[in-house]
C-alpha cells in the first residue's frame, strides 16, 4: 500500500526537475517522511517524478504541472504513515489535476 501512494503522488508530482530544491524533491521528501520511504523508494520517488515533469514539458504544460505539485505539497497531509488528501478536503488539488489533464490533451492533438 505504501509503494502505490508513493507513486501516485510521484505520479502527480512527475514534471517537475529533480535538482536541487525543487519542487519534485520537497514533495517526495514529504512522502517519503510520512511513510519512512527506504532509500530506493526515494530513489524511484524522484526519477519517477524527474520523468513526468518532461512528459509535461513535452506539452507544453509546466505551470499546470507545478500548480498540481505545489496544491500536493501544501494540501496534502500524513495520516498514519500514508500521504493523501486532508481527510476534511478528499478533493483538494481536484481541478489542478484536471487542468494537468486537459492540457495534455491539448497538447497530444497538436
Amino acid at each position: 500500500m505504501k509503494t502505490q501512494w508513493i507513486l501516485v503522488a510521484a505520479l502527480a508530482l512527475a514534471p517537475l526537475a529533480t535538482g536541487c530544491n525543487s519542487v519534485v524533491t520537497d514533495a517526495c521528501e514529504k512522502i517519503c517522511d510520512c511513510q519512512d520511504c527506504t532509500d530506493r523508494e526515494y530513489d524511484e520517488c524522484l526519477v519517477e517524478g524527474d520523468a513526468a515533469q518532461e512528459t509535461a514539458s513535452i506539452y507544453a504544460c509546466d505551470a499546470e504541472y507545478e500548480e498540481l505539485t505545489i496544491c500536493i505539497i501544501e494540501e496534502y497531509r500524513c495520516t498514519a504513515g500514508i500521504w493523501a488528501p486532508d481527510p476534511t478536503d478528499l478533493l483538494a488539488c481536484v481541478s489542478d489535476a484536471n487542468d494537468l489533464a486537459q492540457c495534455r490533451d491539448r497538447g497530444s492533438r497538436l
